[in-house]
């Protein structure tokens, strides 16, 4: 069989169908191998002067132009978005400016559109007390928390409502707003010490300070219309803790007071020195820069020197509980609204602890000697001889707001000073405490209803050992109004505010007292005789008959007057008539003050009444001792006295004699004498006479220190005068002798 011979030793071979077109080296002859040619082709096409890139530097290139344009885009949004805040915040502006500048009554309206506030919800104290400022002076201060509900109106501060005149475009532009308002939330205020001065004033002239102890939150509304105002659900509640210290210059705060009240409203100005909003709550100033949210605080506004006009209207003719006034009349006084519903004074020898007494004890000779300051008392102990209680009410205008005030344990002890004035001075005024004597200090509960304050008052009278000379003169003059049916001035203070002094009146008793009961005469005796005085008032007659008797009296105190005390002396100035006295025609006797003390002598007699005009009929003499007559006496309590049902406090019997006391015969009265004397000469029975005048007693109160000009004296010696009373005596007979 013939050998076949290879393709290359003879000619050309016959084709392949399974052979490629195009050659290829025989050592990438096989499948999948195409590659190589294309890369050739690639590299017979690139141009021998194009340099190779690498492929790291192709990415920075990339990079850098992706920052550039992201860049680019934050700033430009940046810049859009300040452009489009100060477009919401520039009108805002421009009408809170101008709601500084404007008056009074623009400036009020505006900001009664802009905040909205509702309450107070509550009131509560948290602190009272003094604090000393910069140049050493005290003043009062109050921290108080309230409570409110509120918000900002922006829509109306921004000027965002809408409108139908509103363009497309304005709509949007007014959505964004409020979606941006709504997505800030609130803002938070921070600010220094807030002056409150009279409009027509300067801000050195303040009639109030108020500091905010904390940052204030102050919640933002978008979208709300006029209608909304009228609703409440939008409001958010707000707690502003904030110390209030009314200003030392009290005679301007009353000023201030009258002439607001005459005119209907207050003309105030706010001023704060410095004031910084920030976006968000009090705490998104803590917030950091990679927490969501960070971006409000980067909101702020600060302000300086701030005054803010207000118009406050005072409804002066139709205040609740208040009784009705007249248009045009003045403010209403204190000492009118101020009722004493109850009083109680009480002995006590114990000694009492200063925790049963307000904090403060004032000295009475540190309150006299200075207008302007209370220095206090630093014993460790005292033994006050007589304890006060009271209850006083006092109408309030606010109604059911008063159940949102928590006072706290702060107000449950607040120490008061009661002064009294002193005799023969001017009534004193509520800036010169120097004419008023200190003489109780009690502490103060205040308890709220709907329509009254009323007051529970418990203390004791301040010790007469360091006390002027004029104080038992002072007290003396006080208890003789009272019982003599009149009101009396008094002067109330507080340590916690010196410079405050309120006017008051002591009312008189519901009805006249009887301070002197069951006066009899006994054992008197008449008879001619010789007397010699210095007092020629009451010689201008020939006076040669004389009287000497026992004088027996009761002297009940009134309700509410529960202390021990003695009569020491005894003092009558009285009308001597030719039988009973006849109530048909009664007769009021205007007693004179007492005279002046010496510095060593007893207390001084009372200036004798002046005579009734006319001179009652049958009144023939007159008998005046020319010295105070000795008395003893014993006193007695209600449930041993048998009163227990009649109303009246602890009785004292007293007994005095009567020695060789001129009788004086009353001008005219000569023949009335006569025929009194006539029918004591021939009558087998006792002649009746009536007695009638007024009398003066001289008390002293065990316990109460004696003054320096009383050093005999245990006890401080109160004089009582114009103590009115009448009686009958028996003459002739067995009774007398002539």
């Amino acid at each position: 069989m013939p050998t076949l011979r290879s393709n290359s030793a003879k000619g050309k071979a016959k084709a392949d169908p399974r052979q490629p077109l195009l050659g290829e080296d025989t050592d990438n002859n096989h499948y999948g191998s195409t590659s190589q040619p294309s890369q050739d082709a690639a590299q017979r096409t690139r141009s021998p002067a194009t340099p190779s890139i690498p492929l790291h530097r192709a990415w920075r290139s990339h990079l850098l132009t992706g920052a550039l344009a992201f860049l680019t885009l934050l700033l430009g949004g940046a810049l859009a978005a300040i452009l489009l805040a100060d477009s919401y915040a520039a009108p805002a502006l421009r009408r809170i400016n101008g709601a500084l500048a404007a008056n009074s009554s623009a400036s009020d309206a505006f900001w009664k559109e802009a905040v909205i506030v509702r309450g107070p919800d509550s009131i509560k104290m948290s602190g009272l007390g003094r604090r000393k400022d910069d140049a050493g002076k005290e003043h009062l201060e109050l921290n108080l928390t309230v409570a409110v509900r509120m918000a900002v109106d922006t829509d109306f501060v921004m000027d965002l409502r809408q409108s139908d005149e509103d363009s497309w475009f304005t709509e949007r532009w007014k959505s964004i707003g409020r979606w941006g308002v709504g997505s800030l939330g609130s803002i938070t205020t921070l600010m220094d010490d807030i002056v409150i001065y009279p409009a027509n004033m300067t801000k050195d002239t303040p009639i109030l300070t108020l500091k905010a102890r904390s940052p204030i939150p102050v919640p933002l509304r978008p979208g709300l219309t006029k209608a909304d105002h009228r609703n409440t659900p939008y409001l958010q509640t707000v707690s502003i803790p904030f110390t209030v210290s009314p200003s030392q210059n009290t005679t301007l705060i009353l000023d201030f007071l009258k002439k607001s009240w005459i005119h209907g409203f207050a003309n105030v100005r706010v001023y704060a020195p410095e004031l910084t909003v920030y976006g968000g709550g009090p705490d998104s100033r803590s917030v950091t820069w990679w927490k969501f949210g960070q971006w409000r605080k980067w909101l702020k506004v600060d302000k300086s020197n701030i005054f803010v006009p207000l118009r406050l209207q005072i409804p002066r003719f139709s205040l609740p509980n208040f009784p009705p006034m007249e248009p045009g009349s003045d403010l209403p006084n204190i000492a009118d609204l101020l009722v004493l519903e109850a009083f109680k004074i009480s002995s006590q020898s114990d000694s009492i602890s200063p925790n049963d007494f307000p904090s403060s004890k004032p000295s009475l000779s540190s309150l006299a000697s200075n207008s302007h300051s209370l220095k206090y008392l630093e014993h460790a102990s005292i033994t006050p001889s007589l304890l006060v209680t009271a209850f006083a009410s006092l109408p309030h205008p606010f109604g059911s707001l008063v159940s949102k005030i928590d006072l706290g344990n702060q107000a449950s002890s607040l120490p008061f000073i009661v002064s009294l004035p002193v005799p023969d001075t001017p009534s004193f005024q509520t800036s010169n405490i120097a004419e008023a004597i200190p003489v109780v200090a009690v502490s103060a509960s205040p308890e709220f209803n709907e329509t009254h304050i009323r007051i529970h008052l418990s203390g004791h009278v301040l010790p007469f050992s360091d006390a002027p000379d004029s104080l038992p003169d002072a007290i003396s003059a006080f208890v003789s109004s009272y019982l003599s049916y009149k009101s009396s001035l008094i002067s109330v203070s507080t340590p916690l505010y010196p410079p405050m002094q309120v006017i008051a009146k002591f009312p008189p008793p519901p009805h006249k007292l009887e301070l002197l009961r069951d006066v009899r005469i006994e054992d008197m005796n008449i008879h001619a005789g010789l007397s010699f005085s210095e007092n020629t008032e009451l010689n201008t007659n020939m006076v040669d008959i004389l009287a000497s008797a026992t004088v027996f009296a009761r002297v009940v105190l009134p309700k509410g007057i529960d202390i021990e005390v003695s009569v020491k002396r005894l003092w009558v100035d009285c009308l001597v008539y030719d039988g009973p006295i006849s109530n048909d025609e009664p007769v009021e006797f205007n007693h004179g003050r007492r005279n002046s003390l010496d510095d060593d002598s007893e207390p001084p007699l009372p200036e004798p009444m002046p005579l009734p005009n006319p001179i009652p009929a049958r009144a023939f003499g007159r008998i005046t001792p020319r010295t105070w007559l000795n008395a003893t006496s014993a006193s007695l309590p209600v449930e041993h006295d048998g009163l227990e049902s009649s109303g009246d406090g602890r009785s004292v019997y007293v007994r005095a004699n009567v020695v060789d006391v001129p009788l004086e015969v009353l001008p005219g009265r000569q023949n009335e004498l006569r025929r009194f004397v006539t029918k004591v000469l021939f009558s087998t029975e006792p002649v009746k006479a009536g007695i009638q005048g007024v009398a003066a007693v001289g008390i002293t109160v065990p316990g109460l220190t004696g003054t320096s000009r009383q050093p005999r004296v245990e006890g401080g010696e109160l004089i009582l005068t114009g103590l009115p009373f009448e009686g009958d005596v028996n003459v002739g007979g067995r009774s007398t002798g002539l």
